[in-house]
């Protein structure tokens, strides 16, 4: 894992590759093959092991995705009716004139 490798690295060397805000591009130090930025607090808490590397997130929310299509699919038919109605109001006035 890049951070762990990162860490292992002692903070002088790792200071050599800081941007202007401090990140440090640990591409450089071959722990990554591509543009990684990290920053010394994040390197302090691999290093004490109180980083999480676990999402909150799930990967997929079936009620939430539930519940967002029947939201859409009745905004859907709503609009559709506004506009239909819309066209019958219009053709209506239309006609009288």
């Amino acid at each position: 894992m890049v951070y762990e490798c990162a860490a292992r690295i002692d903070n002088t060397a790792l200071m050599k590759h800081a941007n202007e805000y401090g990140n440090i591009n640990v591409r450089g130090l071959f722990c990554s093959d591509q543009d990684f930025l990290v920053s010394m607090a994040e390197l302090a808490d691999v290093r004490s092991g109180t980083m999480s590397f676990e999402t909150i997130y799930h990967p997929y929310d079936s009620l939430g995705t539930l519940m967002a299509f029947f939201v859409a699919t009745a905004g859907t038919l709503l609009l559709a009716g506004v506009c239909f109605g819309a066209l019958l109001i219009t053709r209506w006035i239309g006609a009288e004139w």
